[in-house]
Order: C-alpha cells, then structure tokens, then sequence
C-alpha cells in the first residue's frame, strides 16, 4: 500500500456496527479516517436493537399493550428518526 495523503483521508458516515467496523479496519491499516454519526454512538440502531425485536402477543395485550401503543414507544425511542410507515408495518405484522 501507498503512503495516504491529506486527499486520502476516508469519510465514514453511521456510526452502527457497520461503521465502526469500516472505520477501525481503515484505522488499523492506517488510512487517516473520519467517523461521522448524526447520533451518538452508544445510540446507534445497532446497540438499541441489541436485545432483538419486540411485539405485541397474548401476554402484553393482557396487560394493556397494542399494536398502536408498540409503533409510539418504538418511534419514541428512536428519536423519530426512522421512517415510520415500515415501523408501521413492523407493529402490526410482527409475530404474536
């Protein structure tokens, strides 16, 4: 590999799992890199969803969830970021 310049410098933009993987790769071999994440990185989708996906089923709706109430905490707790008529989907169509 060539000695990088200032013109070689990478732009990694998204700071999930994808990359920090890209920018610690780039790092290691030692192209001068830039991570940029409109979040930060502890918020990440890739940390949040961590713990896998969640649905309304007979317990939850035992206690009082539905799907409407599953769609608000999920776009609440990604900041409104997402775009919602997937999540939508997701809320209404995930297994129950």
């Amino acid at each position: 590999m060539t000695k990088a310049t200032a013109r070689d410098r990478v732009v990694v933009v998204g700071g999930g799992l994808a990359g920090l993987s890209a920018t610690m790769q780039l790092a290691e071999s030692g192209v001068p890199v830039d991570l940029m994440s409109l979040t930060p990185v502890k918020r990440s989708h890739s940390v949040c969803a961590q713990g896998g996906i969640n649905s309304v089923n007979d317990q939850t709706r035992q206690l009082g969830d539905t799907e409407w109430k599953h769609l608000d905490d999920t776009v609440y707790g990604g900041d409104f970021l997402q775009h919602q008529p997937p999540v939508k989907e997701m809320a209404y169509w995930a297994p129950r």
